[in-house]
């Protein structure tokens, strides 16, 4: 089951899709969101404090987390989750919007 967290101050089991849209479009900056289903996969985005977001991915472990190559838009990152949500984990997800691998420095510990 898929679990939406909104800044440690909401959780929600099983978001609808109208859920995770209006959850994130009413996303405060400096606060997150995670859609996770399962230890270590997931998708989340950072409301920076410029306006812009953070849009990143995780399938598993941090050799296999991936960012979005441009700042995406909130359409773009209610889009992604929307998609997150209905994918099976086995499907590869998502083409679209672009994604690069993250670097971590060697003395990396835990998650980002």
């Amino acid at each position: 089951m898929m679990h939406l967290n909104l800044n440690d101050d909401q959780t929600i089991e099983g978001p609808s899709e109208t859920q995770i849209r209006e959850s994130l479009a009413t996303l405060e900056v400096d606060a997150f969101a995670i859609l996770s289903r399962g230890d270590e996969q997931y998708v989340q985005v950072y409301h920076n404090e410029d306006g812009s977001f953070q849009l990143e991915y995780r399938a598993g472990s941090y050799d296999q987390h991936f960012a979005a190559a441009q700042p995406p838009a909130i359409e773009d990152v209610q889009d992604a989750f929307v998609a997150y949500a209905a994918a099976d984990a086995r499907d590869p997800w998502p083409a679209s919007p672009s994604w690069e691998k993250m670097e971590f420095d060697a003395d990396f510990e835990g998650d980002v």
